[in-house]
């Protein structure tokens, strides 16, 4: 099966998935398919299910025929006109490269109680496998290859059905989809105490424009920026940024 194909009946999918159980039907598919895809291509099918799902899923409407339109558009230039829903998952037959997806694996009799098992049993380890690579800065094709390889060892022996259903865990966690960011500074405690007692006074005069009334969040957060401006080395600011997420954070 060509990679297209691919991208195109999980688009059309993701824009009919509105209710949790259809949802983690296209999840299990969507594993399915990138399982049996060829590995050069999984990666980039990974990012690209994520990402689709991702946004249509996150909106607040309900109505997302026209979201979904758009994102064929995006991908393939396929005008609206040969788009509808038609039997299942296929296209109009005014569209030369219709296509349904044969041998998916048989889920209709998947249940919520299927979901809240595979929740209690083995969510923890999909979170434990995104942990081990979200923080690597790695580029988002090795992220997803670590991903793939490592979610596929911890869960070797579940069946197609209760992977997927793994596969949308991953989906819901907060650090998908995945975006490549440096690595942080790590400093000792004493560095830490250290850089702390020297930021006393700004983080005092943080804490003095946190309880300003101003007209604008843009007054305060200007403010806030003056001080991290005023403060001399770079390891000052990341500790004053660190004291304000604690402040935010509590």
């Amino acid at each position: 099966m060509q990679i297209d194909d691919v991208h195109l009946y999980l688009l059309q999918s993701i824009g009919y998935s509105k209710e949790l159980i259809s949802r983690v039907r296209i999840c299990i598919n969507a594993y399915f398919l990138i399982q049996n895809a060829e590995p050069q291509d999984q990666s980039e099918l990974i990012s690209f299910f994520f990402r689709k799902a991702d946004k249509a899923w996150s909106r607040d409407d309900e109505d997302l025929s026209s979201d979904i339109t758009h994102l064929l558009d995006e991908t393939d230039q396929i005008s609206s006109e040969y788009f509808e829903r038609a039997n299942g998952f296929e296209w109009n037959n005014t569209y030369s490269r219709r296509k349904s997806i044969d041998n998916l694996p048989d889920i209709q009799d998947l249940t919520i109680e299927d979901i809240s098992y595979c929740d209690v049993k083995y969510r923890q380890l999909v979170e434990g496998v995104i942990d081990l690579y979200s923080n690597e800065g790695y580029s988002e094709s090795d992220y997803y290859s670590h991903f793939w390889n490592m979610f596929n060892y911890v869960l070797n022996q579940l069946p197609v059905k209760e992977k997927g259903i793994c596969f949308y865990f991953a989906l819901c966690d907060n650090r998908t989809p995945y975006y490549q960011v440096s690595k942080g500074l790590i400093m000792s405690d004493e560095e830490y105490e250290e850089k702390i007692r020297e930021n006393i006074i700004p983080v005092e005069k943080m804490w003095y424009v946190l309880n300003l009334k101003t007209r604008q969040k843009t007054e305060k957060a200007s403010q806030l920026y003056a001080i991290i401006e005023s403060l001399e080395t770079k390891e000052q600011r990341i500790i004053f940024l660190t004291q304000l997420m604690d402040i935010l954070s509590n």
